[in-house]
């Protein structure tokens, strides 16, 4: 079963914008190797994607570069203006609900945006009408077999919650509530009618934007520091290690192939 947290998170959208400000480098270079594989698993042609929590439209700018065609649904305001500032075709608002599609889509990607998602049944239900056959559902998302959660959770048990509330953002205003890992992730996508085509691991750290990215969260300005020295150190042996954020691809099943 996938972990769930119930935390609940102050209103504090100034610490989501620092958190944004302090990962742009990391998730552009993420979003071009995804982007990359997309292309060799749809091909050639022309691809219209829908990017899901869209942000400030960073996945959107990286794939317009590549060529590919996005639509983008972000629910903060203070993003979705950003994004459309930028020119992007992004709409404010929640999905599915406030997302009425007027075409089918090559792929729909949820950029560290699936695990905040309370009802994923309406979610995936509606990911799955608006892909054409054969095309994919793209879950970038934080993976529960990491370093980090394996280490969160074991200081968790001996009385020290701080950086198990960290890895659930819950002092962000927009908190995880799901963490998965890639068996019970891949079970959960595969009941509404596809199949895992795909998997990478995109880097979790850089060096630029660390210090930002740990202090900017609410809690004790030393046990952050710490945190920081702690991380900084141990980063050239990250990679060695169980990766903290996972990548996975699934394709949609044609009917025929249900039968």
């Amino acid at each position: 079963m996938a972990e769930n947290f119930s935390f609940r998170s102050p209103s504090n959208p100034s610490a989501e914008e620092a958190m944004m400000d302090s990962i742009e480098t990391l998730r552009r270079g993420n979003y071009r190797e995804i982007l990359t594989r997309i292309r060799r698993l749809l091909g050639d042609g022309k691809i219209c994607g829908l990017d899901v929590g869209c942000a400030r439209g960073w996945f959107i700018d990286e794939a317009a570069k590549l060529g590919i065609s996005m639509d983008g649904i972000e629910p903060e305001e203070n993003f979705c203006l950003e994004a459309q500032g930028h020119g992007f075709n992004v709409i404010n608002g929640l999905f599915p609900q406030d997302f009425n599609a007027s075409r089918q889509y090559d792929f729909i990607i949820f950029n560290d945006v699936f695990e905040h998602l309370p009802d994923l049944d309406s979610v995936l239900r509606e990911c799955a009408g608006l892909l054409k056959p054969e095309g994919l559902l793209i879950i970038n998302c934080p993976d529960s077999s990491g370093i980090f959660f394996r280490l969160a959770r074991t200081l968790m048990r001996f009385g020290i919650d701080s950086y198990w509330r960290r890895l659930w953002q819950t002092d962000f205003y927009s908190p995880h509530l799901w963490y998965f890992g890639k068996k019970n992730l891949t079970r959960l996508i595969e009941g509404y009618g596809f199949s895992l085509a795909d998997i990478s691991a995109p880097k979790t750290i850089t060096v630029k934007g660390l210090r930002k990215r740990i202090m900017c969260g609410a809690g004790n300005v030393i046990s952050q520091f710490a945190t920081y020295l702690a991380v900084l150190a141990a980063s050239p042996f990250l990679n060695l290690l169980p990766k903290d954020i996972m990548c996975l691809y699934f394709r949609k099943i044609k009917k025929e192939e249900k039968l």
